[in-house]
């Protein structure tokens, strides 16, 4: 095996683990939007969501990521989160 491919197998299974947390985080999304419906409260939170992308921002940052990725990915999640709420 070349190094090229060790490093992709390792990327892959990097992405086998980032879509099972996506499968979770979608279960979660839907008990939260069960949970508004419920409770007739409002899909979005504009305060909330900047928080956590300030939050996110951060983080990254601290690992060396670049913040206008993980924003875009945070407002890709919300977007879907919603949908998926609704």
């Amino acid at each position: 095996m070349t190094k090229l491919s060790i490093l992709r197998k390792s990327i892959d299974q990097v992405d086998k683990q980032l879509v099972k947390l996506l499968a979770r985080r979608v279960r979660l999304v839907k008990e939260v939007g069960k949970y508004k419906k419920e409770n007739r409260e409002a899909i979005r939170d504009p305060k909330r969501e900047l928080v956590i992308i300030k939050n996110k921002v951060a983080a990254a940052k601290k690992l060396g990521l670049s913040a206008t990725f993980v924003k875009k990915l945070w407002k890709l999640l919300f977007e879907e989160s919603y949908k998926i709420e609704k």
